[in-house]
C-alpha cells in the first residue's frame, strides 16, 4: 500500500516484542535454575534492545546463580 513509515513502525514494534520474548524466556529459565541458558536469552534481549535495564540486571543475577526478579 506504499505506507513505508507505517511498515517500519510495525517492524520496530516486532523487534521490541522479540526482545521481550527473549527476556521473559530468560526469566523462566532462570527461575528453573538453568542459569547458562537464561544468560543466553538475556544477552539476546540486550543485543536487540541495549537500553533496557532489566536484562542486564537479571543476567548479572544469573551469573551469580541467583533468583530472578
Amino acid at each position: 500500500m506504499g505506507d513505508l513509515d507505517g511498515a517500519i513502525a510495525d517492524y520496530n514494534q516486532a523487534i521490541r516484542l522479540t526482545a521481550d520474548i527473549y527476556y521473559n524466556r530468560g526469566l523462566a529459565k532462570q527461575t528453573k535454575g538453568d542459569f547458562d541458558e537464561a544468560i543466553v536469552d538475556y544477552s539476546e534481549a540486550i543485543r536487540i534492545n541495549p537500553k533496557r535495564v532489566s536484562p542486564y540486571y537479571n543476567r548479572g543475577l544469573a551469573k551469580q546463580g541467583g533468583d530472578s526478579t
